[in-house]
């Protein structure tokens, strides 16, 4: 289809369209065709919203579940897995995360939480004080393939972070299941080099449990919100560790700030 003729025919069903690349928005009608009552499609879309009821569409019941298991949330072991990361922080080691499908991708977005936003955004005094080492081992694809390929699956997590970890580094690791074999290699091989571990998990903690010396465990079997609640889990703690740093920097940088609070107070 041609780019004019595609244009128009979109702008036939869904209204106006700004056509990028094509230089030019084509004209449509003002409304949008399928939000019109009893347009082309035989409904209007105010008549189907006013129609669903809670529980035909599942999602009132979804969120009522979702905070019965936050309301349970283990903030106690958060806490604790705050000042792990803390102490690295101030040790100079590095934390390494891993987990796969969903928790890979939480455990990227935790690696840029704990070592950019802790400082970006922040007050401009805090931009040259050291940032937390944080490395997501789920985001180099060519190495985790090649040991997917040359090895097995199960290594691709252990064989990186091998060539790396020390003693007193932090090992985080992420699973709704508790049970991803090559999550329980890493871990292992983190205990054998003296890491200290850290597991969020779900479902019950699965062979997980017995291998993190501090153990999150979202009180869930409902996978969907196992993984909404490591995303509010990862976020508190992160956001701890931020005051943290920032409490600490400033007591060492603004001295006399950090005083002046301490005498105004009752």
């Amino acid at each position: 289809m041609a780019p004019a003729s595609l244009s128009k025919h979109f702008a036939n069903d869904v209204g106006p369209i700004s056509c990028v690349g094509l230089g030019r928005a084509s004209p449509g009608p003002t409304r949008n065709a399928w939000l019109q009552p009893q347009g082309r499609l035989g409904y209007s879309l105010e008549t189907t919203i006013r129609d669903m009821t809670p529980k035909q569409n599942g999602y009132r019941d979804y969120l009522d579940g979702l905070k019965t298991v936050m309301d349970q949330l283990p903030i106690d072991n958060a806490l604790r897995a705050a000042e792990i990361l803390f102490r690295a922080y101030q040790s100079d080691h590095t934390v390494f995360l891993f987990g796969n499908g969903g928790s890979a991708a939480l455990a990227s977005h935790m690696a840029a939480d704990l070592g950019k936003c802790t400082h970006f955004p922040g007050p401009e005094w805090i931009a040259p004080v050291k940032r937390l080492k944080a490395l997501s081992v789920t985001d180099n694809m060519p190495l985790l393939t090649a040991w997917a390929n040359d090895t097995s699956y199960d290594k691709v997590f252990a064989a990186q972070i091998e060539n790396f970890v020390q003693k007193d580094d932090v090992a985080f690791a992420i699973s709704g299941s508790g049970n991803s074999p090559n999550v329980i290699r890493a871990l292992e091989l983190a205990r054998r080099k003296e890491a200290i571990t850290i597991g969020l998990m779900g479902c019950g903690g699965g062979k997980m449990s017995e291998l993190v010396d501090c153990a999150i465990l979202v009180p869930c079997y409902n996978m969907q919100q196992v993984e909404d609640c490591h995303v509010i889990v990862s976020h508190m703690v992160f956001l701890d560790l931020k005051k943290r740093i920032e409490s600490e920097a400033k007591a060492r940088l603004h001295p006399e700030t950090v005083c002046a609070g301490a005498d105004s107070e009752p």
